[in-house]
């Protein structure tokens, strides 16, 4: 699996931000402190698994953005997916796109990556510094165990949970101990027991009087029982007697309907349906009365114009006539608007040549003939005259710049040669500086020479004088003759004067000889010279490559002179051309040759224009024949109506009124009578609804209707009364009660104030005796609670009850830690089975490589489960010997190790933040090696603060 790249919409410091993380395998991501870099690593984590509400609050932006983003994914199917979560979008949950378009959710993810949760994830793919700083807390003994279970997991959960098991159990139980909470209980559980024994030898009266207390109570619980059902039956014979009207009203009233059972039926609601009929029925009565009203008025008014309306085939006379008017009016405005564009066109013209200012008429424009070609020749004869205007003009602007570089190159070779010394005094000084250079270097042989001369000569003068004193000391031994001794003596000193004073002689000669007779420059007059000597060189170096310039300009400047010869040949042909066109087109004189293409253009539309003026003048020609023939048409039309022709639309408009006013009233008569057929039928389904109403209730007529109609009404009234009286019986007597009666069965109202009278007087005999048991209840209580006084039997068994319960649940606790750590243990040994040598054979060369081989290998004894490590001279060296720099480095070793060997079964990426913070440069060396080793099989996201060569993103 690889990350692609990361897009953030809200995380922390980060918001709208994206990272592209598929530059390499192995990948850098720098920054300065604070930069975001452990957020950024929080970020995947959150997009992979998610974190829960109260966790993500510190990464809530502070800007108000929306916590969440999306990451795309390769490698864990065929194409590349994007995984995208968004607090409060599905529930938190992830969604997955895939290429195709298509949706998932996150089951789809995690069995991907094949169900890791985060704790997993953290534990085999990712560390930081904190873990180095939690190892440092850890005594000896504690390290060597964390090591180990990292070796086992990635991580050192499996130490801690498995310490946390055995610390909460015997927190719980020790077999022998007095602290833990189950020896409490026990403890406490016993004493309890010994005093419920002595206090249940005082409860054998006690028990007699409670089991005479509970018979007592019930029978006291009977008669109250009996009270009430007494008391019930009482309250019952009350209601009867309070409601015996009500009884007595539902009977007479059931006899009442009984009596009216023989009417036959009639229709629901029929009286008050046949008055709405009526009702409803009356409007259209009125309606059909007023219509007939207003027909007979309009009919009338229809038979008075009949006579003064013009006929159709007049009014289609005047009609013909008035559009033939139109049609006049309309080739009239043709007429008139052909022979005012005619008009405009000749002053358009007219004025246009004027504008032009060019000696030409309208006639000779008309018989002006312009071909083509015309323009095209025009245009390119005024292109070639400003082509060959701005080629002289640049050759004129290139030979004043030519000038006027040749004279300062002139000016330059002057001041140059005015400048240069004679030859021969350069020779001389060149000469005179190499031989006081050579004199210098003889002075420094020499007196190299004389300091190594003198330095012999102390050497041979300290020599000489120790052979004399020895020579001096054996003399004074040996020898008795002093005449012999003196002589000796004087010899002896006075020969290293001899021999040094031959020496010098000798030095001087040769010292002689070696020095020059010649006199040597000083300093400062040797420096002068060789400035000299450098300033003409650098002189003769200008003069020349100002002669080189000066003769290249030269050069140019005769090419020039022979385009410039070129172009005035070439305008010499231009100008007859020019003069050709003038002769042809006499108007062409006083215009310039660049509007020429121009004026072609603005003839050209003029010529165009004097045609439409043509076509206009055909047009208006036209329109005039076709006015003469609409005038006769129209005279004809109106020749038998004797009307004049201005006065065919006023009476056109008189007789369309009167013609528009026999219609409407026509239509309005068409209209009521067709509204009072309407109002007929409308009348029907009344009439046919009360007839139904009628045959319903097998009726003639109205008044028999009516009268069957309120008998049946009164019928329902009792029915309804009835009703109601049972309604209201039903909330305190039950429905076979009711039943009795209606049909006369129930008791007469004295007989029921005798029942009443003696169901009374049995409720006062039972509560008597309830008074009697009452009393003998309080006497046995106040006894017992003689008895009752301490509590302590209660309380005993209480408490006992009590412990038993906590014991039970402590024991509980226990038994769960005791399955819990068996487990983990049976887990973590077979774990070490498969995996830890293989861990540990790629720790041995990791941890061998990040010491610079100062340690080769990793054993693990097997007899105690304790880490050595064995340097390069075969010693062996317990956890707790090593230095604590050393100790991080195993740590990491295990660590990286145990992620090489998962990563065969799945391959995540690597998460590292700042884990090499404290490591030299040759060990960052050696860890990013392996890094990049490791970056073969599965990605690797290192954050750091530090900037190696390697492919890198920085977080500013």
């Amino acid at each position: 699996m690889r990350i692609e790249s990361v897009h953030i919409y809200g995380f922390g410091k980060w918001q709208n931000k994206q990272f592209y993380l598929n530059n390499s395998s192995l990948l850098e991501i720098t920054g300065e402190n604070e930069a975001g870099k452990s957020t950024l690593r929080q970020f995947i984590l959150y997009m992979l698994f998610g974190l829960p509400s109260k966790k993500l609050e510190k990464y809530l932006p502070k800007q108000g953005a929306q916590i969440g983003g999306r990451m795309v994914i390769s490698a864990l199917s065929s194409k590349e997916v994007t995984v995208e979560r968004v607090q409060g979008k599905n529930k938190g949950k992830a969604i997955i796109y895939l290429e195709n378009g298509k949706r998932e959710e996150e089951a789809w993810l995690l069995q991907h990556i094949r169900g890791i949760d985060r704790a997993q994830y953290e534990a085999i793919y990712s560390f930081d510094s904190a873990d180095l700083r939690q190892i440092h807390q850890l005594n000896n003994d504690s390290l060597n165990d964390v090591l180990l279970a990292v070796g086992m997991t990635g991580s050192d959960r499996i130490y801690y949970a498995e310490k946390k098991l055995e610390k909460d159990r015997s927190d719980l139980f020790k077999p022998f101990g007095k602290k833990p909470a189950i020896n409490q209980v026990l403890a406490e559980l016993s004493l309890l027991k010994k005093k419920l024994s002595v206090a249940k030898e005082e409860e054998a009266t006690y028990n007699d009087r409670l089991t005479k207390i509970r018979a007592l109570e019930e029978e006291i619980v009977q008669l109250e029982k009996s009270i009430e059902e007494k008391q019930a039956h009482q309250l019952q014979l009350e209601k009867i007697l309070s409601y015996y009207a009500q009884i007595e009203e539902y009977y007479l009233t059931i006899q009442r309907l009984d009596r009216l059972t023989g009417l036959t039926a009639f229709p629901a609601h029929g009286l008050e349906r046949y008055k709405q009929l009526k009702e409803e029925l009356l409007p259209y009565k009125s309606e059909n009365l007023m219509l007939q009203r207003n027909i007979e008025e309009i009919k009338h008014k229809l038979d008075t114009l009949s006579d003064t309306v013009f006929s159709e085939e007049d009014i289609g006379l005047l009609k013909q006539a008035m559009e033939l008017s139109d049609a006049i009016k309309q080739w009239k405005k043709q007429k008139n608007e052909h022979e005012q564009k005619i008009k405009n066109i000749e002053v358009e013209v007219h004025t246009k040549l004027q504008s032009l200012q060019i000696t030409l008429s309208v006639e000779e424009l008309e018989a002006l003939t312009l071909p083509f070609y015309l323009e095209e020749l025009w245009t390119d004869l005024s292109k070639q005259k400003d082509q060959l205007e701005l080629e002289n003009q640049y050759i004129r602007n290139e030979l004043q710049a030519l000038d006027k570089i040749i004279k300062e190159l002139k000016e330059k070779k002057q001041s140059c040669q005015s400048s240069l010394v004679d030859a021969a005094i350069i020779s001389k000084y060149q000469q005179e500086v190499e031989k006081s250079k050579l004199n210098r270097e003889q002075q420094s042989q020499i007196k190299q020479m004389t300091n190594q001369q003198a330095g012999k000569t102390s050497y041979l003068l300290s020599m000489m004088l120790l052979i004399v004193g020895l020579i001096i000391a054996i003399g004074l031994v040996f020898w008795k003759n002093e005449l012999l001794w003196g002589s000796l003596l004087v010899i002896v000193t006075a020969l290293p004067f001899i021999y040094f004073q031959l020496n010098r002689r000798i030095f001087n000669k040769w010292m002689l000889q070696m020095n020059p007779t010649e006199t040597f420059l000083t300093d400062e007059d040797l420096t002068k010279r060789e400035e000299i000597i450098s300033e003409q060189e650098k002189v003769q170096q200008l003069l020349d490559k100002v002669e080189r310039d000066l003769t290249a300009n030269q050069v140019e400047k005769l090419k020039l002179e022979e385009r410039a010869s070129s172009i005035q040949s070439r305008y010499q042909q231009l100008q007859e051309k020019i003069t050709d066109q003038i002769e042809a087109y006499p108007f062409l004189e006083n215009i310039v040759l660049t509007y020429w293409p121009k004026l072609y253009q603005q003839l050209m539309l003029l010529q165009e224009r004097i045609i439409e003026r043509y076509k206009e003048q055909e047009k208006n020609s036209s329109c005039r024949d076709q006015l003469k023939q609409l005038e006769s048409k129209q005279a004809e039309a109106l020749n038998p109506l004797n009307i004049d022709a201005t006065e065919i639309e006023e009476k056109l408009t008189a007789e369309e009124m009167k013609r528009k006013e026999y219609l409407q009233l026509r239509n309005h008569y068409q209209q009521l009578v067709d509204e009072q057929n309407h109002c007929i039928d409308r009348q029907q389904p009344y009439l046919e609804e009360i007839s139904l109403l009628f045959q319903a209730a097998n009726t003639k007529d109205e008044h028999e209707f009516i009268e069957k109609g309120e008998r049946t009404h009164e019928k329902r009234e009792i029915e309804k009364k009835a009703s109601q009286l049972f309604d209201s019986l039903t909330v305190w007597m039950d429905v076979t009660e009711i039943k009795k009666i209606r049909a006369g069965e129930y008791d007469d109202e004295v007989l029921l104030k005798k029942q009443l009278t003696k169901i009374s007087k049995e409720i006062d005999d039972v509560k008597e005796k309830w008074k009697q048991k009452s009393q003998q209840l309080s006497d046995q209580r106040a006894a017992l609670e003689m008895l009752e006084v301490r509590e302590e039997v209660s309380l005993l068994k209480h408490q006992i009850a009590l412990k038993k319960e906590k014991l039970e649940k402590l024991a509980g606790e226990w038994a769960i830690d005791q399955i819990a750590l068996e487990r983990l243990l049976q887990a973590k040994n077979r774990y070490y089975e498969i995996y830890v040598p293989k861990v540990f054979q790629h720790a041995s060369n990791y941890f061998s490589r990040l010491t610079l081989g100062r340690y080769q290998q990793l054993v693990l004894l097997e007899e105690s489960n304790w880490i050595q490590v064995e340097d390069r001279e075969g010693f062996f060296y317990t956890v707790d010997e090593l230095s604590q720099g050393t100790k991080d480095q195993l740590y990491i070793a295990i660590r990286l190790a145990l992620s090489n060997v998962m990563a065969k079964d799945l391959s995540l990426p690597f998460l590292i933040d700042d884990g090499f913070v404290h490591f030299d440069q040759y060990r960052k060396e050696s860890i990013l090696e392996i890094l990049q080793e490791l970056s073969e099989d599965h990605q690797i996201l290192y954050f750091t603060t530090e900037v190696s060569s390697g492919s890198m993103i920085k977080i500013n």
